[in-house]
């Protein structure tokens, strides 16, 4: 952190559906007021409205409003909100759950009515010092992207391509080596992000939702994208980005 008086907690994916949501993160709650600022991804949105989309074959998640409790009790401060599930419910589902952390006093980023909102930060102050957050997913269904005229959320768009081994001719059947790539307008788009945010916050922290998890074939590697992303939020000017 560019400014050490503020403690910065972050957390990865928080997602609850339980019947007393107020003690789910009783185990570790004196480790969760050890901050200033606590941050968390929020897989699932909070909402009681808004229909399954369709866009993909995989798990919708949501948690029903009541379990914002679990939340404002365990003293979350912001949320990103762009992830693979953000897009569950449709434009209705994430913009309820905007307007419940909001109505909590609790920050969001990386979701909103149109690429613009869905790109600005949240900026928390503390203790005389200004802490930005900005938020992406590279792991999504492409109907989520937020665009200039529809909602959604903040994507950076991946191509991948596949090389044959290098001993392919004599080992048929070899694995391909893959290469991941992140698409340019929109590393370009991170990088303004980044920039304009320095301007207003002493530091800026990116949150990211990438990689290839268990239930893709993956196994927690990093890949090409996540490498090039990471350096290249940095060189603009981030001073943390967290995956």
């Amino acid at each position: 952190m560019a400014d050490s008086s503020v403690t910065v907690l972050i957390v990865g994916d928080v997602y609850v559906q339980c019947p007393q949501p107020e003690s789910i993160f009783s185990s570790v709650a004196s480790h969760l007021r050890e901050k200033d600022i606590l941050f968390g991804n929020l897989e699932g949105l909070v909402t009681d409205v808004g229909e399954p989309t369709a866009a993909k074959q995989s798990t919708k998640q949501r948690s029903d409003e009541s379990m914002l409790v679990a939340y404002t009790s365990s003293g979350f401060d912001v949320f990103s909100v762009a992830n693979n599930h953000g897009g569950d419910y449709g434009w209705e589902g994430l913009k309820r759950c905007i307007e419940l952390l909001e109505r909590s006093g609790i920050a969001h980023t990386g979701g909103g009515q149109d690429i613009a909102e869905a790109r600005k930060p949240a900026i928390l102050e503390r203790k005389g010092a200004k802490v930005a957050f900005l938020a992406y997913s590279s792991v999504f269904a492409p109907a989520y992207a937020a665009g200039p005229k529809h909602a959604g959320l903040a994507t950076v768009r991946v191509s991948t391509s596949f090389e044959p081994h290098a001993r392919h001719l004599e080992v048929p059947g070899s694995p391909p080596i893959v290469h991941t790539a992140a698409d340019p307008k929109d590393a370009a788009a991170m990088i303004e992000d980044v920039r304009r945010a320095k301007k207003d916050a002493n530091s800026v922290i990116v949150s990211w939702h990438w990689g290839v998890s268990p239930a893709s074939g993956g196994a927690g590697q990093i890949v090409d994208y996540q490498v090039e992303m990471a350096h290249a939020a940095i060189d603009a000017g981030a001073d943390l980005v967290a995956g």
